[in-house]
């Protein structure tokens, strides 16, 4: 799965690979709806994001893709304009029904776009960590372990 950025420009260091990131609806729906493991990022062009993840860009058609990133850069693409964009590469992606959608932690400011990290074994991460590993319990990601993990939304 290819969780993008539209713009190509700096880089995400903020999880190691096999860290679990999980996903943030934006307001009003201040919830997490799932997640998926990080395994590495890349900048790629968005003919290649497509040819690559195709749907698991999160969008049906690659017209869609080249909409949405003009929407974000507040720019209309050319034609034949290929840009580069930044691919956040994400193994065994969950999405949960929205009767198990966790709502955002308690600290956790609205404005947050991203890279907002909990430790899982204190405090609000350890809440955290208990309510994805209870809905994860029925149909875990095998890469799900119990322990110190950072979890990024």
């Amino acid at each position: 799965m290819n969780f993008w950025r539209p713009s190509a420009s700096g880089s995400f260091k903020t999880l190691q690979a096999g860290e679990l990131l999980l996903f943030k609806l934006h307001a009003p729906d201040n919830y997490i709806s799932g997640g998926g493991f990080f395994t590495r990022f890349l900048q790629l062009p968005v003919s290649l994001a497509w040819e690559v993840f195709k749907e698991a860009n999160g969008v049906l058609t690659l017209a869609a893709m080249r909409a949405r990133i003009a929407h974000y850069r507040h720019k209309i693409l050319g034609e034949n304009e290929d840009p580069v964009i930044g691919c956040i590469m994400l193994a065994e992606p969950f999405f949960w029904s929205e009767d198990l959608w966790i709502p955002s932690p308690s600290d956790f400011k609205l404005n947050t776009v991203q890279g907002k990290g909990y430790d899982s074994e204190t405090g609000v991460g350890r809440e955290l960590w208990l309510a994805v590993s209870e809905r994860l319990k029925v149909d875990s990601p095998e890469n799900l372990q119990p322990g110190n993990h950072s979890l990024r939304t």
